[in-house]
C-alpha cells in the first residue's frame, strides 16, 4: 500500500513538472530535505509504534537501545539515494518536458497525456473537406460478373 502511493505520488510530481516544462517555466527548486528525511522518521515511528504496542508503555529508552541506532546508521544510505534520485528525476522531467515542447511561443492549454505520449490537438482545417461525388466520379456500378 505505501509503495503504491509512494509511486502514484511520484508520477504525479514527475507530471507536474514536465507540465511546468511545457508551459516555459525555469526549472523548479524542490526542497529535497524533507524527503531525504523521510526514511529515517518513518524508520524511527515504526520503531516507537512497534515498542508502544508490545510494552503498552511510552518507548522512551527506544532510541538508545542498539539495534535502533544501528537501524538509522543503515536509514543514512537511503536518505542519500532518496536525495539524489529527487535531483536526477526534477532535471529528467524538466529536460524531457523542454524536449517535447513545441518550438515557438504558442503553448496549447490542454494536453492530452496517454501512455507517454504527448498528443497535440491539431488544428481546425482552412476549409471543410471535398466528398467523393463533389469530384465529378458517378455512382457505384454493377458488380462485374465472372464468366467461367
Amino acid at each position: 500500500m505505501f509503495v503504491a502511493c509512494g509511486i502514484t505520488l511520484l508520477c504525479v510530481g514527475l507530471g507536474l513538472i514536465v507540465h511546468q516544462a511545457l508551459s516555459g517555466a525555469s526549472r523548479p527548486r524542490v526542497r529535497k530535505w524533507p524527503i531525504a528525511l523521510a526514511a529515517p522518521a518513518g524508520f524511527a515511528l515504526q520503531e516507537h509504534l512497534e515498542r508502544l504496542i508490545e510494552f503498552g508503555a511510552s518507548p522512551v529508552t527506544a532510541a538508545l537501545e542498539p539495534t535502533f541506532i544501528v537501524g538509522m546508521v543503515l536509514q543514512v544510505p537511503v536518505a542519500i539515494t532518496a536525495f539524489v534520485l529527487v535531483g536526477a528525476l526534477v532535471a529528467a522531467g524538466h529536460a524531457w518536458g523542454r524536449a517535447v515542447r513545441p518550438s515557438g511561443s504558442a503553448v496549447p492549454r490542454r494536453l492530452s497525456l496517454l501512455a507517454g505520449v504527448v498528443l497535440w490537438p491539431t488544428p481546425a482545417p482552412d476549409r471543410a473537406r471535398m466528398s467523393a461525388l463533389g469530384a465529378g466520379h458517378g455512382e457505384r456500378g454493377p458488380p462485374l460478373q465472372v464468366t467461367t
